[in-house]
């Protein structure tokens, strides 16, 4: 089965699809702060399940262009992280990283009673992420955006668009959460600055569709009228407004999207846990982008298959591991 991994800020959430695409064997652990502690945490779930077929994970920060390094975790200090090839040496299916708001983005698309040419999903959250989706896909090139650290003028000044318009950005201007903004001033000053971002996106990818979500997301019907009257107003005639959609899933959304983007990859290959389960652990020292590799073998329950050879990792020598 597909296993999609949601990486969050504060929780990871781990499910398995079935062959209706539907999750099952849900698991869900806090994320800790160092990634060493992560993984430690993520192998004792993945001991609990089999029939590993695609590995397919959605993180908030930067992946490297050949979708094997975590470069950096906006909310975590993972650095030049190798993901997928520590974890390769555990698993024999194809792994798969990508960002968290591309993943959501997909997920949200394809709950559309028709799936558009351009997409563009907006997370509202703590900060702002968003995401490219064409033709109900994630391209490769589109899938690396930072709307969050567009710089807008304001003021005097120039600001980044996540300081205008995220749920930090309300905090700092009403010192109170999103759910708690009641009167129409507070919803129209969250929409101007929605707005200054969206305008330069829409005119850069022409998208027909903007979907909304995210935690600030969540009360996008309490703005979304204010919304659509300042990009109308600001817009020129030749760029259409897109059409304007609060998210549809919630917690669940990165999960679908690495399952859909696991199914649009070349099928999996029937893939297992080494039954040789090579435990790794990445330390992070005091300068963020160096790490080693520790292993420290251990049988695990799971479909018996001949041990894979592991690749040697630079950091680390390993070991001939012996079955208990």
């Amino acid at each position: 089965m597909i296993t999609a991994v949601d990486i969050g800020g504060t929780k990871t959430l781990i499910a398995q699809f079935n062959e209706a695409g539907e999750p099952i064997n849900h698991r869900r652990f806090e994320t800790p702060t160092l990634a060493a502690d992560w993984l430690k945490q993520f192998n004792r779930h993945m001991e609990e399940l089999s029939d590993v077929t695609a590995l397919s994970i959605g993180l908030p920060g930067q992946v490297s262009t050949d979708g094997s390094t975590i470069l950096y975790l906006g909310n975590l200090p993972w650095r030049e992280v190798p993901l997928k090839k520590i974890l390769a040496n555990n698993f024999t299916c194809p792994i798969y990283l990508q960002n968290d708001a591309a993943m959501a983005g997909l997920s949200e698309v394809s709950t559309l009673p028709q799936v558009p040419g351009v997409a563009f999903y907006l997370t509202l959250g703590t900060g702002i992420g968003g995401a490219i989706i064409v033709n109900g896909k994630v391209v490769n090139g589109l899938n690396r955006c930072e709307p969050g650290h567009m710089l807008l003028k304001h003021g005097t000044g120039w600001k980044e668009w996540e300081d205008l318009a995220s749920g930090r950005a309300i905090v700092a201007q009403y010192g109170k959460l999103a759910q708690d903004l009641k009167t129409a001033e507070e919803w129209q000053w969250l929409a101007e600055n929605v707005a200054q971002g969206l305008i330069p996106v829409i005119a850069l990818i022409l998208p027909e569709v903007i979907i909304v979500g995210g935690g600030v997301g969540h009360y996008f019907e309490s703005f979304q009228g204010y919304l659509a009257e300042k990009l109308h107003r600001r817009l020129p005639d030749y760029l259409p407004v897109p059409k304007l959609l609060v998210a549809q899933r919630a917690d669940e959304a990165v999960l679908y999207g690495c399952y859909q983007h696991a199914t649009h990859q070349a099928k999996p290959k029937p893939g297992h846990m080494l039954h040789l389960f090579s435990r790794h652990v990445l330390q992070l020292r005091s300068t963020p982008t160096t790490y080693k590799t520790i292993s420290t073998p251990i049988a695990i329950g799971c479909s018996p298959v001949a041990p894979a050879p592991v690749a040697a990792s630079p950091a680390y020598k390993p070991k001939t591991p012996t079955v208990v």
